[in-house]
Formats: structure tokens, C-alpha cells, sequence
């Protein structure tokens, strides 16, 4: 399943600039839409962590909830880049994730 913002990737942002309160609002109903779609509907969880802000294999919160949510659930969990040391490293390498790198055949 893909992530709720896929059909329109610019949401996040267009509802920051209207106001923080809807920023939140949103921020709720995507958390929401997480619980569901990871914890029901999920056999694994593969995040695409692509470069983001000038950061090598970018992991920001809405995906560490999300890893969490599969680490709780005890879905496999695989990531598609290297995460580097910094801000949640050690967080999201305590969630054993494997890492994929192009190669499917990882995933099993």
C-alpha cells in the first residue's frame, strides 16, 4: 500500500502554508491512516528513503512512526537506502531493518 499522500505529494506543504492548525490536522489523519495501513494491511513494510534536504538516505518522523508501527506489529521491515549516523539512527537501526539497495531479492 502506498503512503495517503501519493496521488497528491504537495498536501503536506499547501496545508502548512494555510495554517498550523491545519497542518495538524492533517499531520492526525496521516498518523491515522498509518495505524491502518501498516498495522492491518501490511505484511512488511518497505521504506524508500531517498535523499531529502540535503541528507543521504532521508528518514524524517512521519516514517519513524511508521517503522515504528511495523516494528510493533512485527512486520518485516526493509529500508531501500543506507541510513547514515545522525538525528533517530540508532532508533531506526533498533528496528533491524534490512536493506535493500535495488536488490528485491532481499525481500522475503
Amino acid at each position: 500500500m502506498l503512503p495517503s499522500t501519493v496521488d497528491d505529494p504537495e498536501l503536506e506543504e499547501r496545508t502548512w502554508q494555510q495554517s498550523d492548525e491545519a497542518h495538524v490536522k492533517l499531520i492526525r489523519k496521516l498518523f491515522e491512516d498509518s495505524e491502518e495501513r501498516v498495522g492491518q494491511w501490511c505484511d512488511a513494510f518497505y521504506l524508500l528513503n531517498y535523499d531529502k534536504h540535503n541528507t543521504r538516505g532521508y528518514v524524517g518522523g512521519a516514517a519513524l512512526i511508521e517503522l515504528y508501527i511495523a516494528h510493533r506489529e512485527r512486520k518485516k521491515i526493509f529500508i531501500e537506502n543506507d541510513v547514515f549516523p545522525g538525528p533517530m539512527y540508532d532508533e531506526i537501526m533498533g528496528f533491524g531493518p534490512t536493506f535493500v539497495h535495488g536488490d528485491l531479492s532481499k525481500i522475503q
